[in-house]
Order: C-alpha cells, then structure tokens, then sequence
C-alpha cells in the first residue's frame, strides 16, 4: 500500500522553544561554543511526526530553501574562518548506538551549513542577552552590499515573531530598532550579523 504523503507538505515552522530544544541544538566537543545545530536545521527529506509510521498528518513536515541576504563582509568573514566549512561525518549519533546512522548524500558544507550554524547559535541566546546585543547598538546602520545565499532551513516567521514580541514588551523602544524593521528573513540576518561583531571584534 502506498504511503500518504501529500503532494503539498507542511512547511516546518518552528518555535522559539522547539529552535532550543535538543531537536535543533546538539553538543558539540570538537566546537568553540560547545553546540551545532541539529539535523532538524537542514534536514531536506520529510520530518516526520513521532509515531507516524510515514502515513503522514498535519504534523509531518518539510524545509525548504530560502534565500538570506547577507552583508559582502560578513559571507568573506565566514569564508574566511579557519577550519572546516562542512561537517566533519554524515554519521548522525541517536540516544544509542543502534539508533546512530549515516545520513545519506552529501556532507553539507559552505556557505549555507556556516549561516545554519551561526542561526543556532544565535536562536541559543537567552532572549536578554539578545535584548542587550540591540539595545547596544541602538544606531545599528545595514551594510549596502549584499550576498544572496540560498540555504535549505526551517522557516523561522514564528520563532522571530515570538521573539520580536518579547523584546518590544522588554523595551517598546527595540519596535524601531533597524535589524528587526523588516520581515524574517532580513532580521535574522541582521542579527547574526551583529552576533557575528560582538563574537570576532577587529
């Protein structure tokens, strides 16, 4: 019997909470920060909901590819990076050593598994810390030129809406700050772009 899976699937939209979770955040030894970002961040085949047994519902979901502009400086900073720009195995490591498993094509690298990695680290801020990053830079002016980078992720509209509106409510004077006029996908990369500053100063 075939699987039910529809043709249209469900575009995963996390939340601020599920973006912290163990689901998209993993620790790391051999990083700086002690995290990566989680299969979940790039994951191009179907989520499946726990228990679905691929007859999938509502609940199984699918990323798609967005593009993020990035500032000309910050994709040369990131490319830049001493270090690998890929992850270092397709093994993705489960609660036990039968549950562990190769993930099948190629190892993602560059550019796109950079901005995933920064996104994590940047959605692992306490929603404060991210408060003080913006009140701190108040006049924050957005390089002109820009780099198109297209990168299969989650859509983050919620998480950043849950985000935005716990920092208006913080400080009413954060609805006019310049990284968070636009929509989702601009704010965020304004913000890592700031998070990128304050972690790699000149």
């Amino acid at each position: 019997m075939p699987h039910n899976r529809p043709n249209t699937m469900v575009e995963n939209v996390p939340t601020l909470a599920e973006l912290r979770s163990h689901r998209y955040v993993k620790r790391a030894k051999d990083s700086d920060s002690g995290i990566t970002h989680g299969r979940f961040w790039e994951q191009t085949g179907i989520i499946h909901e726990s228990g679905c047994k691929e007859e999938c519902g509502k609940r199984c979901v699918r990323n798609r590819q967005h593009t993020l502009r990035i500032s000309v400086s910050f994709a040369q900073a990131l490319r830049s990076k001493p270090g690998p720009k890929g992850r270092r195995s397709s093994r993705v490591p489960g609660p036990t050593p039968d549950e562990s498993y190769v993930q099948p094509g190629q190892r993602a690298n560059g550019l796109p598994h950079q901005l995933r990695r920064q996104l994590c680290l940047l959605f692992s801020m306490p929603n404060d810390r991210i408060q003080r990053m913006l009140e701190e830079d108040m006049a924050y002016k957005p390089e002109k030129g820009k780099v198109a980078v297209g990168v299969v992720m989650p859509n983050l509209d919620k998480a950043m809406q849950e985000l935005y509106r716990w920092l208006v409510k913080a400080n009413p004077d954060l609805r006019f700050h310049p990284a968070l006029k636009r929509r989702w996908a601009p704010a965020v990369c304004r913000l890592m772009e700031m998070h990128w500053r304050i972690q790699h100063p000149k």
